[in-house]
């Protein structure tokens, strides 16, 4: 019975949950024993399959710490709604306790364990509106912090959300009523691999002594499976030779009995073999050697730890518990600059803030760079449209993300997001053909037609762009003429 308690301590240790330890048992078809009280088989030890119930009570029974207890429970009485007064039991807190006399007797783990496999089963806990701040156990899905964030808005516990990826978010607020935005809403996997690379930074220098820590407490617990095992076996074996001595005692003539005894005889050398090659495969399984190769190998994986936390063995399940072994909890404060900071409260009692940029937005990341905005108002100062998407195309900007050359149409929109004025079009004292037929009284179409027959030079700032023209003192006169002649050719078609 002592291997087998001291085995689930072992266990529960490694896995830091009463769940994780009662798995553990089934995975490995290990039995454990209970006190029968009353019936047949009062007294006696009962071997069979560990509960979650049993678990809890083992580790919330102070005798297995070497302590006596008196007093852990109490009577709350209060009144229904029909006026019956009901009484129930309640566990009362350690305070609270009557009588508690440390180091009574020899236990299977010393005090400091024990409270801190309270701390474990406290932290464990997601319900209750006590434990609104609990981490909870360490889990198998992909996001390594859960139950380690704090958001620094409310106060609260982080909680995780599975999409395409792990997301964690914070809408106590929102949910609340409070505010209509969530408090923190930001991408998981990018922040578990900020704070690994972190962690695997801090713990560098102890890589020597986690390993060989590693290397006892694999030893530790083969030990403690391999104790388990032979005292099911001896059990085994006792009950074929104690089936065996009652066959060979009965009368040989009475062959009802000895048939009977017999077949249980049989049964028993069957169960034996049968927990013999049980115990093969669970050994094949789960047993591993420790010896001097084997700690050489640890060693070896000590110097190389990143490579071990990303190896595809490695569990995530490992990893977080990995993280709460070193990080307390980690509060996030969100600022307006797009980024995280990251106050980190370590195991040892220290601090650290670490700042953790946000990715950019689905639409931030289809925005132009700031290079191409800078380029196109350059460009803006003297050229079109249609020149800056050439300029740019040969300079090796590219248009989107992925990577379409630059048209008119986009410096357009560029122009237009980013206010970038159009360059002017004419240069000082030159007119519109608007302008020169306002100014000698005639139609668009006769300005044209100076302009077409040279009579009126014009500059285009563009190909198709519209007509910029200089007129002179002299040019004046001369066209002040034209216009003249043309009233009078059409005065003479109208007569």
């Amino acid at each position: 019975m002592r291997s087998a308690v001291a085995l689930f301590f072992a266990k529960f240790k490694e896995c830091r949950s009463a769940y994780g330890a009662v798995r553990a048992f089934a995975e490995e078809g290990l039995e454990f024993p209970k006190r029968a009280y009353g019936g047949l088989w009062n007294g006696q030890l009962i071997w069979g399959r560990l509960t979650h119930g049993r678990a809890l009570g083992l580790l919330g029974n102070p005798s297995y710490a070497g302590c006596y207890a008196f007093g852990r429970y109490g009577t709350q009485k209060s009144i229904t709604e029909n006026g019956e007064i009901v009484a129930k039991t309640v566990c009362k807190p350690m305070d609270q306790w009557e009588v508690l006399i440390k180091d009574h007797h020899p236990g299977y783990i010393d005090w400091e364990q024990y409270l801190k496999n309270q701390a474990i089963l406290q932290s464990n806990r997601t319900h209750g509106k006590d434990d609104l701040m609990s981490s909870g156990a360490a889990r198998e899905g992909a996001a390594l912090l859960q139950g380690l964030l704090i958001c620094g808005r409310c106060g609260r516990r982080i909680t995780v959300r599975y999409t395409t990826y792990p997301q964690y978010q914070c809408n106590w607020h929102h949910r609340e009523g409070i505010s209509s935005s969530s408090c923190l809403s930001t991408r998981g996997d990018l922040l578990d691999e900020r704070i690994t690379q972190r962690v695997l930074e801090a713990v560098q220098p102890l890589q020597i002594e986690i390993a060989l820590e590693a290397a006892k407490q694999l030893t530790e617990r083969d030990e403690l499976l391999q104790q388990q095992w032979e005292m099911r076996l001896q059990r085994a074996e006792y009950q074929a030779q104690l089936a065996e001595r009652n066959y060979r005692a009965v009368d040989a003539t009475n062959r009802l009995v000895a048939s009977t005894l017999e077949g249980q005889w049989n049964e028993a050398l069957e169960s034996l073999e049968s927990l013999r090659e049980e115990q093969r495969r669970q050994q094949q399984k789960h047993h591993v050697p420790i010896n001097s190769e084997t700690q050489t190998a640890l060693m070896q994986l000590a110097e190389d730890l990143p490579r071990v936390w990303h190896a595809p063995t490695t569990a995530n399940q490992d990893r977080k518990r990995i993280l709460r072994l070193l990080i307390k909890d980690i509060t996030v404060e969100q600022t307006n600059r797009r980024e995280l900071i990251l106050h980190i409260r370590w195991q040892g009692g220290a601090c650290e803030d670490l700042t953790h940029r946000l990715a950019p937005r689905i639409w931030e990341q289809w925005c132009y760079p700031q290079t191409t905005i800078d380029k196109v108002r350059e460009l803006a100062r003297e050229h079109r449209d249609e020149q800056i998407a050439t300029e740019l195309n040969k300079a090796g900007y590219k248009g989107s993300k992925k990577g379409k050359p630059f048209t008119p149409s986009m410096i357009k929109w560029i122009r237009y997001k980013h206010d970038i004025a159009i360059p002017p079009l004419r240069r000082q004292g030159e007119l519109s053909v608007g302008e020169v037929a306002e100014r000698f009284k005639v139609s668009h179409h006769v300005v044209y037609y100076w302009i077409a027959r040279g009579y009126l030079p014009s500059r285009r700032p563009y190909q198709g762009g519209p007509h910029c023209l200089t007129i002179t003192t002299a040019k004046d006169k001369e066209l002040q003429q034209r216009a003249r002649e043309a009233k009078q050719r059409l005065l003479m078609l109208n007569s």
